[in-house]
């Protein structure tokens, strides 16, 4: 089934849904995992310099390709640099570009803001050595994660092109923090496409009360439809709310085409939620807060 794509400000097209080599599969080996999500329907692998294995995601990746017949071309690839690449960022694409067995990188995005500290470049300086990347062909597209609407305005500032992507935690509990507001309105302004992470870990991970409003408001609004579950409640919020691509994780292939069918339904009227159902879970996201962001080391400029 043909996944749905959102047109980057580049004129390339990802798929809006991205499997991800992060989180419980970090600095573990995910042959088996890239390809059981490439068989499953995945067709955009999102992986980092951070979680430490690329190259058995580069396995995976060759592997399906010679089975399957499926030409590189058919396959989305996006890394993401961390501090180490940051210091010398044409040396690092080429090495995880081997690691990763491709020739090209479809996206490639700066892991975190590095705001010139530590030994880092600033913001401005570490994205014209990106923008080289692209123009020498190695990607097809640049962009950047975790950053906040303060750290783009720099580049903006400078004169520079905006990202084509940032990829940010996203979920109704952080949805309604300051930063988020003004990050959000700049990217919509200046066709900058939201990418996520964690945006359904708090259904399924989070440490609250499983009777606290958010699983409260995401069972009512599943309760009013048969062909809906809190499960993809929470993902149709996702999916609604960012307008652009969401990142996921699983190591089972029932739960991967699971999230793929909802993908397909994406313009089932049936399923669709309304702006109601959209606030009501903004709402309850915001009344409870989360204990912790995983970007709470970059939310203060």
């Amino acid at each position: 089934m043909p996944i749905p794509t959102v047109r980057l400000s580049s004129g390339v097209e990802l798929p809006r849904l991205a499997f991800g080599t992060g989180t419980a599969l970090y600095n573990s080996t995910v042959t088996k995992q890239v390809v059981m999500a490439l068989e499953s329907g995945f067709r955009f692998v999102d992986g980092a310099q951070l979680y430490a294995n690329e190259e058995s995601a580069g396995d995976g990746i060759e592997s399906f390709l010679k089975s399957s017949g499926l030409k590189r071309t058919d396959l989305y690839v996006l890394t993401k640099v961390g501090k180490a690449g940051m210091l010398d960022l044409q040396s690092a694409v080429k090495e995880e570009m081997r690691k990763l067995k491709v020739d090209y990188l479809d996206s490639y995005l700066l892991h975190f803001p590095p705001r010139g500290k530590d030994g880092l470049p600033s913001n401005v300086d570490a994205w014209k050595e990106l923008e080289k990347i692209k123009q020498a062909g190695l990607a097809k597209s640049i962009g950047v994660s975790n950053w906040l609407a303060s750290d783009i305005q720099q580049l903006l500032d400078a004169g520079s092109s905006a990202p084509d992507i940032n990829q940010i935690e996203f979920h109704p509990y952080c949805y309604s923090h300051e930063e988020y507001i003004k990050l959000l309105a700049l990217q919509k302004e200046h066709g900058i496409v939201t990418m996520t992470y964690s945006s359904l870990a708090p259904f399924y991970k989070n440490a609250l009360p499983e009777d606290g409003p958010l699983n409260k408001a995401l069972t009512a609004i599943a309760g009013k439809n048969d062909k809906r579950t809190p499960a993809n409640v929470l993902l149709r919020w996702a999916l609604q709310r960012s307008e652009g691509i969401i990142t996921t994780t699983t190591s089972k292939e029932s739960r991967a085409k699971e999230y793929l069918d909802q993908l397909d339904t994406c313009n089932d009227s049936q399923l669709t939620l309304t702006e109601d159902e959209l606030k009501q879970i903004d709402q309850a996201g915001k009344e409870h807060g989360a204990e912790k962001f995983y970007m709470a080391p970059y939310l203060k400029p």
